[in-house]
């Protein structure tokens, strides 16, 4: 065991009805009890705490009945949700330099500017992660594995040469069109 955070969680949800991998859509809280509508079936609760994303509620994915009142959905809609998606690339062997960070100075702002050699925390593991932010992060979104590992390995090359190899395998997110989170952080 842990005995980490985790006991916290597990204290608090004792004796409490937790059902995971739930889509709630409708949220009615108009009478005395609580009606969720999620998965296409109706719970009823005593009490709601929402957590969703700020993403999720500036998409309104989930019907309130009443609506939330104006002063939340204000604030709501003037906090912004912007997005950050992580790209893992691995490789059989290494052919960068045994640092931590990489950098690189792309001509398109937020575009795989640096590079996180995991090979640092896990010796046995040939891989890079590097990021996309913002416009250029959601404009990855709609681009092929195969279009955003070229982009990546046109600044590895220019960093390394035109000889380094293409990566084994691609890994990454795509967290502005993700149904459950639509963006990655607010500001």
């Amino acid at each position: 065991a842990t005995n980490g955070y985790d006991r916290i969680a597990n204290f608090l949800a004792d004796g409490i009805t937790i059902q995971l991998n739930q889509k709630v859509t409708r949220i009615d809280y108009s009478l005395e009890k609580i009606a969720i509508t999620h998965n296409n079936r109706n719970s009823i609760a005593d009490y709601v705490l929402v957590t969703v994303p700020l993403g999720v509620l500036k998409a309104n994915a989930i019907q309130f009945i009443p609506s939330l009142p104006s002063a939340k959905q204000t604030a709501i809609q003037k906090i912004g949700m912007n997005c950050v998606n992580k790209f893992l690339l691995t490789w059989e062997t290494a052919f960068w330099d045994d640092v931590q960070y990489i950098s690189y100075t792309p001509e398109t702002r937020d575009k795989f500017n640096y590079f996180v050699n995991v090979k640092k925390f896990h010796p046995n593991v040939n891989a890079l992660m590097t990021f996309a932010y913002a416009d250029y992060s959601r404009l990855t979104e709609s681009m092929s594995d195969a279009e955003v590992m070229n982009e990546i390995m046109t600044h590895l090359r220019d960093i390394y040469g035109d000889t380094i190899p293409n990566p084994t395998h691609l890994l990454r997110t795509k967290w502005h069109t993700n149904e459950n989170s639509f963006g990655s952080y607010s500001f």
